[in-house]
C-alpha cells in the first residue's frame, strides 16, 4: 500500500510540473481521476452437510465422567483411563513408609460450568488399577476390558455437583472436588519404590511401567456428566524428628500432590454416544449439525474458485487483496439440559484433518483456522485472506482445495513460567494458574471430548465477504 501511495504522489507531482511549464488547462485530462478503488463482494454462497464423527483421538487432561440421557441430544456415557505424571522427588527427610497415613485421589471441576445435567443427582464411581500399560495414540472407543481386573478395586465414591449441604466457604468456591480414598498399601508401595529406585520417577514412561494407571468407571446413577479439569493423587504423611530445643520428638503433619494427570501422560475419555431420534431426524431432513463429543461435524464446500475468478477478472491493472471473512450463524437447539454450541471450532481442509490431529498441529491461518463461538451474535467468524492468497498462487484449484471440515475442538493453553520446585509444578496443573509474569499461549488443539455441545449451522444466512483495492492509472 505504501508503494501504491508513493506512485500516486509521484504522478501527481509530475502532473503539476507539466501544467506549470505549459500553462495549459487541458493537460492531465488523460489521467483517470478515480485511480484507486475498493471492491467489496459478498455475493458468494457456501454449502455443507452433516458428517459422522463417532471416533475421536483423546488428547486432553480434562476427564469426562458420568451418564446423561437428554432429549434432542441423546444418551452419553463416559468413563476414564489414565496414567500419572510422577513428581521427580518425594519428601524422605524424617519420613518412612510407616509414617504415610493415607492417600486420596482428588478430582476437581469448576463451578458452575463443570457439568451438564442435574447437580443434585448422586452418581457412583469405582477406581480400578490397570494391570498393563495403555498406549498412545488412544481413541474414544477404547475398550479397557483386557487392561484391568474387576476384583482389583482401589476405591469407590458417591458424589454430586452441588455444595448445598456444605459450609458457606465451600459454596463460595469456584470449584468442587470428588475425593476417593486410595489403599494405604499403594501409597507405601509408591514411597518404597522411590527409595529403592528413584529412576522410576524420572519420566512418565518409566513410572507407567511400574504403575500403569487407573480406570475410573461410572458405576451407578445418571443425569449428569462431570468435566474434571484437574486430577491428582495426594499423599498425607508425618515427619517425626528430635527437636533439639525441646529435647523431645516432634511430629509435623504434611501432604503433597506427588502424582498428576498432565499433558505428557496418556489419558482417555471412553465415550458411548447414542444420538437421539429427534437429532437424527433433523439431519435426515438436511439440517447441518455440530454435535460433540464424538458425534457430528460438518463438511463445507467453500467457493474458493469463484472468489479467485472474480478477483482475477477485475479489469484493474493492479489489485491488492485486503480481506476475506466468513461468518457462520448458529441456531441453538432447545433441550432439557441447556446444551449449547461448541466453544471453539476448527476449520481445516478435509484432506488434512487426520494429519492435523496426528501431528499435533496448530492452526496456520492458511489451510486451518480457529474460531471461538460469539454467544452474543450467535456466530463463528474466520479470516481467510491467506487461504485465498494460497489459491491465487496455484496453477489449478481442485475440489480438495475447497473442501473443508468444521469440527468442535478444545484449545489448550499453557503459560511460560519459572517454577523452582515440583510442588509449584503441580500447583500449576492442579489449581490452573501460572506464575508472576507468565505469558499464555496455545499449546495444542485437540478433538472436543468434554461437555456435551450441539448447534445447527444456518448456511443459508452465512456471509462471505471479499474486499480488495484496485489501482487504474493511465498516462
Amino acid at each position: 500500500m505504501k508503494k501504491l501511495l508513493s506512485a500516486i504522489a509521484a504522478t501527481f507531482v509530475l502532473a503539476i510540473s507539466i501544467i506549470g511549464c505549459n500553462d495549459a488547462s487541458n493537460i492531465g485530462s488523460s489521467l483517470i481521476t478515480d485511480a484507486i478503488g475498493v471492491v467489496v463482494d459478498s455475493s458468494f454462497t457456501i454449502t455443507g452437510s452433516t458428517q459422522e464423527n463417532s471416533v475421536v483421538q483423546s488428547r486432553t487432561t480434562r476427564q469426562l465422567l458420568g451418564v446423561i440421557d437428554a432429549n434432542k441430544y441423546g444418551y452419553l456415557r463416559s468413563d476414564v483411563v489414565c496414567q500419572f505424571m510422577p513428581s521427580y522427588a518425594l519428601d524422605t527427610t524424617y519420613v518412612t513408609a510407616e509414617r504415610i497415613d493415607s492417600m486420596l485421589l482428588i478430582m476437581q471441576f469448576p463451578t458452575p460450568t463443570g457439568w451438564t445435567g442435574d447437580s443434585l443427582a448422586p452418581l457412583g464411581l469405582t477406581v480400578y488399577a490397570l494391570n498393563k500399560q495403555i498406549s498412545s495414540p488412544i481413541f474414544s472407543d477404547f475398550d479397557p476390558t483386557n487392561y484391568y481386573d474387576k476384583n482389583d478395586v482401589l476405591g469407590k465414591a458417591v458424589y454430586t455437583a452441588s455444595a448445598i449441604h456444605q459450609s458457606d466457604t465451600v459454596q463460595a468456591m469456584n470449584y468442587r472436588q470428588v475425593q476417593v480414598k486410595m489403599p494405604i498399601e499403594l501409597a507405601r508401595k509408591f514411597f518404597n519404590e522411590y527409595k529403592k529406585s528413584p529412576t522410576t520417577y524420572a519420566s512418565p514412561k518409566a513410572f507407567s511401567e511400574f504403575f500403569p494407571g487407573i480406570y475410573i468407571k461410572s458405576t451407578f446413577g445418571s443425569g449428569r456428566i462431570t468435566n474434571f479439569d484437574a486430577t491428582v493423587m495426594r499423599m498425607y504423611y508425618r515427619k517425626t524428628f528430635l527437636d533439639p530445643d525441646k529435647n523431645k520428638d516432634t511430629t509435623i503433619f504434611a501432604a503433597a500432590n506427588y502424582f498428576a494427570v498432565t499433558p505428557e501422560i496418556v489419558s482417555d475419555n471412553m465415550l458411548h454416544l447414542e444420538i437421539s431420534d429427534e437429532v437424527k431426524a433433523m439431519r435426515d431432513r438436511g439440517d447441518v449439525l455440530l454435535l460433540a463429543p464424538a458425534g457430528y461435524e460438518v463438511k463445507l464446500n467453500f467457493p474458493g474458485r469463484e472468489i479467485v475468478e472474480k478477483f482475477r477478472k477485475n479489469p484493474a491493472k493492479s489489485k491488492v487483496l485486503n480481506s476475506i471473512t466468513m461468518t457462520l450463524p448458529v441456531d441453538q437447539i432447545d433441550n432439557e439440559y441447556g446444551i449449547v454450541a461448541p466453544p471453539s471450532v476448527l476449520l481445516v481442509l478435509a484432506k488434512d484433518k487426520e494429519e492435523f490431529f496426528k501431528k499435533n498441529s496448530l492452526n496456520n491461518d492458511k489451510t486451518s483456522f480457529l474460531s471461538d463461538y460469539n454467544a452474543s451474535k450467535g456466530t463463528y467468524t474466520f479470516s481467510m485472506r491467506n487461504y485465498i492468497q494460497y489459491l491465487l498462487d496455484k496453477d489449478e484449484i481442485t475440489d480438495e482445495d475447497t473442501t473443508f471440515i468444521l469440527t468442535p475442538v478444545t484449545v489448550n493453553k499453557e503459560s511460560d513460567s519459572d517454577y523452582s520446585s515440583s510442588s509449584s509444578y503441580y500447583s500449576y496443573y492442579y489449581y490452573g494458574y501460572g506464575g508472576y509474569g507468565s505469558k499464555e499461549y496455545t499449546s495444542s488443539i485437540v478433538p472436543y471430548v468434554e461437555n456435551p455441545v450441539m448447534a445447527r449451522l444456518l448456511l443459508d444466512k452465512a456471509r462471505i465477504s471479499m474486499t480488495f483495492s484496485t489501482q487504474s492509472i493511465n498516462l
